[in-house]
């Protein structure tokens, strides 16, 4: 039962000098209370189990998002763990060796979902590697406690500190807030099984009471456990910030082509003409679309567009943004560019596409495009319903001229050029 703090710190051994408290004692109220380490064990694992139900929940599981690998190591560390708490019923080597080869191989599925998650490919041979180590030699120095407790921790650090560099590295454009913390989560965690390895070689007593709540192990088991949960949470908020930018994309853009769609043109547009002078855009359309489709049929037109987005987008700057106007229309929007420059980009868009065989199911398909261009200089603060009017109606003449051309809108004459 609890003992009173004043009595717990007067009472003496058969020494006659003062005991202190044990080291398995934790003070709560003025009272000297024990902190199962047993309990502890089992509350890692339920904790572990629950992290497990959360990502499965939270979390759509495919082929190749690493989810169900994420889901696989925590259940392999609440095994190890489980395995851990019931050391007094088996064989101190076996339950030492089982628990340092489960956790490595949960380190090393959390590496591996990190990797499935940014589509990098992973060698299932290699995820053996670090267990298959720390097997043989644990098996080899069974007897050397201070020893196995050093190289398998020193392994585990080594695990964490390539997940976190892996992380860092992989992370891309967007949100990034959960990319952050799994590598500051991994991060800590190499650093805590590194100082558990450098405990391990120069104070293995404190290895030898293992169930002792104020123990290294125990006090390392609570600080690796809320690094777990660290890291399941970086782990789902990635996902979730993909989601979110996926939805984001998929309002933003058109389906079939990836080009912007026409709402973005809009919110897009009005921005750069706010922001930027000159402007200029360029509507660009299909020559002769419908017959392209009436006589190869749908899915022939649709590979046509996406071939068509493919060749303008690499006709352009990073800076220009290309929509999908509407059917085989297309809208570029060119920040800082004038009248003149406008056209040459559109010229090198219609020779491009011009020269560009499209091969549908062996079928080769010609395609060619005419385009009107319109501008805004500084002093015409014309708005962007204004500009693609005047950009319209240069396309129109470009078709009424023979099509397969460019035509440009002269905002001083107001005429077509």
């Amino acid at each position: 039962m609890p003992v009173p703090l004043s009595q717990a710190l007067t009472l003496r051994g058969k020494s006659g000098g003062p005991r202190t408290p044990p080291s398995d004692k934790l003070l709560h109220g003025g009272v000297v209370t024990t902190l199962d380490v047993r309990t502890l064990l089992f509350a890692v694992v339920l904790n572990n189990l629950v992290l497990g139900v959360t990502l499965r929940v939270g979390i759509p599981f495919h082929r190749g998002n690493g989810a169900n690998k994420w889901v696989l190591a925590l259940l392999m560390q609440s095994v190890g763990f489980a395995i851990w708490g019931l050391r007094e019923s088996l064989p101190p080597v076996v339950s030492a060796l089982t628990t340092a080869s489960l956790i490595s191989i949960s380190l090393m599925l959390h590496l591996s979902a990190l990797l499935d998650f940014y589509g990098k490919p992973v060698n299932p041979r290699l995820l053996w590697i670090a267990p298959a180590f720390i097997t043989a030699f644990a098996t080899l120095n069974a007897q050397n406690v201070p020893l196995r407790v050093a190289v398998a921790s020193g392994t585990h650090a080594l695990v964490m500190f390539v997940i976190a560099r892996t992380a860092h590295q992989l992370r891309g454009p967007g949100p990034t807030l959960g990319n952050r913390i799994v590598v500051l989560g991994s991060a800590l965690g190499g650093l805590i099984w590194l100082a558990r390895s450098i405990a391990g070689a120069t104070r293995p007593e404190l290895y030898l009471a293992t169930h002792e709540a104020g123990s290294v192990p125990a006090i390392t088991t609570l600080i690796a456990q809320a690094i777990t949960m660290m890291l399941s949470l970086g782990f789902l908020l990635m996902h979730r910030e993909r989601l979110q930018h996926e939805i984001e994309r998929l309002a933003m853009t058109d389906s079939l082509t990836g080009a912007f769609n026409r709402r973005t043109l809009y919110e897009l547009g009005e921005r750069e003409l706010a922001a930027t002078t000159p402007v200029s855009v360029v509507i660009l359309d299909l020559d002769f679309f419908k017959k392209i489709n009436d006589t190869h049929g749908h899915l022939a037109g649709d590979e046509v567009l996406k071939r068509f987005v493919a060749v303008t987008q690499s006709c352009l700057r990073a800076t220009d943004i290309l929509t999908r106007y509407g059917g085989e229309e297309f809208c570029v929007l060119l920040p800082g560019s004038s009248s003149e420059l406008a056209h040459a980009i559109a010229e090198r868009i219609r020779a491009a596409i011009e020269r560009t065989e499209i091969k549908v199911e062996g079928r080769s398909i010609q395609v060619t495009s005419s385009a009107g261009v319109a501008s805004r200089a500084a002093e015409t603060p014309t708005t962007l319903k204004e500009l693609l009017t005047r950009a319209d109606e240069a396309l129109y003449a470009a078709k009424r001229a023979g099509r397969n051309r460019v035509s440009a809108w002269a905002a001083s004459s107001a005429e077509l050029m």
